[in-house]
């Protein structure tokens, strides 16, 4: 639902955008050879508790005026500290982040004054850290490789699963796109695509001072392919 909204938002924008040229002679400067676009992708829209979030930073540079080279960094930090149980303590503290970097090309479509639609295509690497530590039932632990909350030594990965590990993956994605030009340079956009992304999950160690130390032996992996609609806005500049 949040993507729907994101991307409903982005076309209200436009509508609005365009709607107010009729009447109006708010000045645009639309992209050509030459110009350098950067822009930060942000959530508006609350998640795990907050309500706004940067979650990266694009770069665009126009070899002309309707081709560009586009670089993508994408950053994520979430820390967590709980009680877990009636003893004060017992916790667990987690953190986990996500970094990743992306090079693509974008080929352009003015379809009005104010808006652009774009295709595309991306490769991205992504990297997901992961790390927890805690005590409970008297004992201290330490995970590395996920973010995850242990209760029983004997048998500490109960709660493990693709979305608490620390992981790598490559992604591969054919893509489209909006910019609506506000204001000068000055855009607001949002962006879908089709893509395919392959996953390794890294080994989990465990270490008590009151268990033995282990590590899961799997190398997990997954693929995924299918459609995406990123749950950001993007705010850019045009130079």
């Amino acid at each position: 639902m949040r993507k729907i909204l994101v991307t409903a938002v982005a076309l209200l924008a436009a509508v609005a955008a365009d709607a107010q040229d009729a009447g109006t002679r708010v000045p645009v400067q639309r992209p050509s050879k030459g110009s350098v676009s950067t822009e930060i992708q942000f959530n508006p829209f609350a998640q795990d508790g907050k309500t706004f979030s940067i979650d990266g930073i694009k770069a665009r540079f126009f070899i002309s005026d309707r081709d560009a080279l586009r670089a993508k960094i994408g950053f994520g930090l979430a820390t967590d500290k709980a009680r877990t149980g009636a003893d004060e303590s017992a916790y667990s503290k987690t953190r986990s982040g996500d970094v990743s970097i992306g090079f693509g090309y974008e080929r352009h479509f003015p379809v009005a004054k104010r808006i652009d639609f774009y295709v595309g295509g991306q490769f991205e690497f992504a990297k997901h850290f992961a790390y927890s530590k805690g005590e409970a039932a008297n004992f201290h632990y330490e995970v590395e490789g996920a973010a995850i909350g242990v209760a029983d030594g004997s048998n500490p990965f109960a709660s493990l699963n693709g979305d608490n590990r620390a992981s790598s993956s490559f992604a591969i994605a054919a893509l489209g796109g909006m910019d609506v030009y506000v204001y000068r340079g000055l855009y607001l956009g949002t962006e879908l695509g089709f893509d395919v992304t392959a996953t390794k999950y890294d080994k989990v160690r465990f270490k008590s001072n009151e268990f033995p130390g282990v590590e899961t032996k799997d190398t997990a992996k997954k693929l995924n392919i299918g459609f995406y609609i990123e749950p950001t806005i993007r705010l850019g500049y045009t130079f």
